[in-house]
């Protein structure tokens, strides 16, 4: 299929013919090339979004979760094609592509069970003769604003909620992966949603997000993205008293403590940090060792054993001679890298052991083998909400956090 803007039930180019080149990661070569939208797309989807908005508010429930049903099972239906495109412009390895496609259809099935849960309920009146009546209504039509990490599972969490709701929407995916999405809104298409009713525009983040945001018809955006662009959004939201969604970047320290196995505590961490090429929000960014050194000394082999390469590539072993080899075949890929202090307790002073480990991003993690107590006080301190694996006791002996 060609790669275009989906606006009101057909897929186009946008009003200024412009089109963006899509890269392999893997090779950096050009693959494929996208319609590429501007702020006239942004209004005319918006547009569509509005006028379709009653009529699909006045669906009901089971009607809206028939065509989401039918959406889930096409996206089940061609999820080997959605993940080979995927893994082509993501760079995951296609076994993750995999996942995240089969999730898509797994919250189309989900929300559209639960939309015919919107209960209301009644409240009880001062006066005998009435009664007050609550129930739920749908806000209008969202915005919703995508990341390139995982392009299409949260895309669709976005729009499944939405839809079953009774609500309209216009997506904005990263122009570093718009054609999964495409190939997603492809399965809405011919599963039969009317025209309006989902609408997707690729563009420049700030004029086109800004575009949808302040049009009139705009009553919820919803975004997963960086901290930064978070604030700009909400000020932006906050001129129109516009309801927000906001799952925003952070940091992610892992404390271990010695109350576990060493081999569980190993494979929990390498799968959580190196999933999705080490760009996922919870990925852990630095791990604290209560005095259990063996585990900074284990991390790194386990790491280096978790090889890069393509993520169609097939037939390559997981375990490569020595442990510690690490295959190399493409400049854009970035080998795991561990950073390791092994430090006695009490040596890295609290401030310096705050900023030292805010560290580790992609394929880097850095592993201290310090207190972990004491780093889960400095955390706090800053704010954060670490992973914790084990236990925290207070002097008594009394558990804070078991996990």
């Amino acid at each position: 299929m060609p790669y275009q803007l989906y606006i009101n039930g057909a897929w186009r180019d946008g009003r200024q013919g412009k089109t963006i080149e899509i890269e392999d990661p893997a090779t950096g070569e050009f693959f494929a090339t996208s319609a590429y939208g501007d702020v006239e797309d942004a209004i005319d989807a918006m547009d569509a979004a509005a006028s379709a908005f009653p009529g699909w508010k006045n669906k009901t429930a089971y009607e809206r979760g028939a065509l989401m049903d039918k959406a889930a099972a096409l996206i089940r239906e061609r999820a080997k094609e959605i993940s080979h495109v995927l893994t082509r412009e993501n760079g995951k390895p296609f076994s993750e592509s995999m996942t995240e496609t089969i999730g898509c259809a797994m919250w189309f099935e989900w929300f559209a069970e639960e939309g015919k849960r919107v209960y209301g309920r009644m409240i009880p009146s001062h006066f005998g003769h009435k009664r007050h009546w609550v129930i739920q209504q749908p806000v209008g039509v969202v915005v919703a604003v995508n990341p390139w990490n995982f392009p299409i599972n949260l895309m669709c969490r976005k729009l499944a909620g939405a839809l079953a709701a009774g609500c309209t929407i216009v997506s904005r995916p990263a122009s570093q992966t718009p054609l999964s999405s495409m190939l997603l809104y492809e399965c809405l298409h011919d599963a039969g949603f009317p025209p309006g009713v989902v609408n997707l525009v690729t563009g420049s983040a700030a004029k086109v997000t800004t575009a949808m945001l302040e049009h009139p018809a705009c009553r919820k955006l919803t975004f997963t993205g960086s901290t930064a662009t978070g604030k700009q959004l909400m000020q932006q939201a906050g001129a129109r008293i516009t309801k927000l969604s906001l799952e925003l970047g952070g940091h992610a320290p892992l404390l271990v403590f010695p109350d576990v196995k060493l081999e569980s505590a190993v494979e929990q961490t390498v799968i959580g940090k190196f999933r999705n090429g080490g760009q996922s929000c919870i990925a852990p960014t630095r791990i604290y060792v209560k005095p259990l050194l063996e585990l900074a000394k284990v991390v790194p082999v386990h790491s280096f054993a978790h090889i890069t390469g393509g993520g169609l590539t097939e037939n390559i072993p997981r375990v490569l001679p020595h442990g510690l080899e690490v295959m190399l075949s493409s400049k854009t890929w970035q080998q795991p890298a561990v950073f390791s202090w092994l430090q006695k307790a009490g040596s890295i002073p609290e401030a310096e052991m705050y900023r030292t480990f805010n560290c580790g991003i992609g394929m880097t993690v850095c592993v201290a083998a310090e207190h972990a107590d004491k780093a889960l006080r400095v955390l706090g301190e800053h704010g954060e909400k670490p992973t914790v694996i084990g236990e925290v006791r207070r002097g008594d002996g009394g558990v804070v956090i078991r996990k």
